[in-house]
């Protein structure tokens, strides 16, 4: 088994494992990343989530699996970027940042904005 396979593995045994917390997680998230305008990571949307006063979940790596799924359905994309956790009981370990798709198109838009280009002639 490759580790892609080994990974897709383990997010779907946690969601499978704690299916009502990660349908919860999920549609808290994919209402969330639509108003994140910079780079995130799961460690903000976990505070996030715990901020609106949610419960949290018996295992905390639930957290990980929707992830996978709205970048599935191209609501997030990765920056190929990382981050050192802030969690003291992350050890600082790395963290992938995301964008949302309302920000890639923003920054899309920026972009082509910015290329526009105005030719004078002088005589």
């Amino acid at each position: 088994m490759s580790n892609f396979e080994i990974t897709n593995q383990a997010v779907k045994d946690v969601a499978d494992n704690n299916p009502e917390h990660y349908k919860n997680i999920y549609a808290f998230a994919e209402k969330w990343v639509k108003t994140q305008m910079k780079p995130f990571t799961a460690d903000d949307l976990k505070q996030a989530y715990f901020d609106a006063g949610n419960p949290a979940p018996s295992q905390p790596a639930v957290f990980g699996a929707p992830f996978r799924k709205l970048s599935k359905n191209k609501l997030i994309f990765d920056t190929e970027r990382t981050k050192k956790s802030e969690n003291p009981q992350a050890h600082q370990r790395p963290l992938r940042l995301w964008i949302s798709l309302e920000y890639r198109l923003k920054q899309q838009s920026n972009a082509s904005k910015s290329n526009h280009t105005i030719d004078m002639f002088l005589d």
